[in-house]
């Protein structure tokens, strides 16, 4: 007896549809929550990669009837996602739930990764971003991070009287753009000025900033803030033979350092690639970051120990009595290191002022107004090499020791009343030379 053969089972245009899209929105859910996940660590491509074999994995298994496996890596993923969501609300709307160290690494904005405000760069090894907006910040404070096209804070310029350069005391740590040094001086004097002040970095920074936005700006002035921090930043992003080769260079001939192996860009590393400009920016991120380092450095005990990091009170900020009377003699130092430091130093310096007169304007050059030594040092060295010099930083530190509130609380940086100040004490000096012509 013969038997039909029973036809194969075919699903209806209507289930065939519906498998479909299923498959595409659980798909799509997956890697989303794998690129949410990537965002927290620097590896984050290889989480995402991993994440993708993983999923490659289940379906397989899911195919030959083990849907348990599929399923199973989706559950961890959302459980993990979802940890991570609710962890970063609650710092977008309760950020005060940190403090101290913990709250820097999560609020911050100093870093290359994604959410932050620098990109690598071959020679000053971190740029600032240009076309930027975000709140960002350090120690109690916040402000509005704004960088116009150019990669500088404030107004993009065509043209400029006075070229600020300088660190975080410049661009304007802990206050809003319009409260910045080179903002009031502009709005005491009416000079067109442009902010080219970048945190974190050093005298070498300053001169390929004024090469690379300045000179074309054709300012008339070039004011150069001097940070007891300098010397420490030239070795940070330099080697010791790039600093030889730039120190070696004639004025009019000069070889621009390239930043160490760490900070230059790599066009093919897609890992740092994903890290700054694919994954997500996350304060949790960076928190969960911070907490690993100290974790690793402390033990649990921290756990028991208060927050990570400091609170401090809101009083002004005041150098004490141990920083005012930090020594102060690279020069005469007795390690190579620190030698090499104040010769590559004071070599941009020396450049800062011979690209300045290349194109008709003055250099002056202020400083922090402490440490005392360093102070003199830096006068002594504008009086030795004909650079107009300003005791601004003197000024104000003198009204922050008879308790004027010119520095930061925890922090140190000055206030917006402070870089009132800076540029009142500026722009008196540039009266007085005005005057003079």
């Amino acid at each position: 007896m013969e038997t039909t053969p029973r036809p194969a089972m075919t699903q209806s245009p209507r289930t065939a549809k519906s498998t479909r899209l299923f498959w595409v929105c659980s798909m799509s859910a997956y890697l989303l929550m794998a690129w949410l996940l990537s965002g927290m660590t620097r590896d984050g491509l290889w989480v995402f990669l991993v994440a993708t074999f993983l999923l490659g994995v289940a379906i397989a298994a899911f195919l030959r009837g083990r849907r348990r496996v599929l399923f199973g890596l989706h559950l961890v993923a959302a459980l993990l996602s979802t940890c991570v969501l609710s962890l970063e609300f609650v710092l977008h709307t309760v950020p005060d739930v940190l403090n101290g160290a913990m709250a820097n690494a999560a609020y911050s904005g100093y870093h290359e990764r994604a959410g932050g405000i620098y990109r690598l760069d071959r020679h000053l090894a971190f740029a600032i971003k240009p076309n930027l907006e975000k709140d960002i910040y350090w120690n109690g404070h916040w402000w509005r991070h704004q960088a116009n096209a150019g990669g500088y804070r404030g107004t993009l310029l065509t043209a400029a009287d006075v070229v600020f350069l300088g660190d975080s005391m410049i661009y304007g740590h802990g206050v809003e753009t319009s409260e910045t040094v080179p903002a009031r001086f502009e709005q005491l004097t009416g000079l067109r000025s442009a902010n080219l002040g970048q945190q974190g970095t050093g005298a070498i920074q300053y001169m390929l900033l004024l090469r690379r936005h300045g000179i074309a700006l054709k300012p008339r002035y070039v004011f150069v803030c001097w940070h007891n921090t300098d010397l420490q930043d030239v070795t940070r992003y330099y080697s010791e033979d790039s600093l030889s080769r730039f120190v070696d260079s004639p004025l009019d001939d000069p070889v621009a350092p390239l930043a160490r192996g760490k900070f230059q860009p790599h066009r093919w590393d897609l890992v740092q690639r994903w890290s700054s400009g694919v994954a997500p920016a996350l304060r949790f991120a960076g928190a969960w970051r911070k907490a690993k380092r100290v974790l690793r450095k402390q033990g649990l005990k921290i756990l028991f120990a208060g927050p990570l990091g400091e609170v401090g009170d809101d009083r002004p900020y005041q150098p004490d009595e141990a920083i005012l009377t930090q020594p102060f003699a690279p020069q005469e130092s007795v390690s190579e290191e620190i030698r090499l430091q104040w010769q590559a130093h004071t070599r941009a310096l020396l450049q800062l002022k011979a690209d300045a007169e290349r194109i008709g304007a003055r250099l002056v050059l202020f400083d922090l107004g402490y440490p005392h030594a360093m102070s003199r040092t830096a006068e002594k060295f504008a009086r030795d090499h004909q650079i107009l010099y300003s005791d601004a930083g003197r000024m104000v530190l003198d009204r922050a020791l008879q308790g004027e509130d010119v520095y930061l609380a925890r922090d140190g940086h000055w206030t917006s009343d402070g870089c009132s100040q800076i540029a009142a004490e500026l722009a008196k000096m540039i009266g007085q030379l005005e005057d003079r012509r």
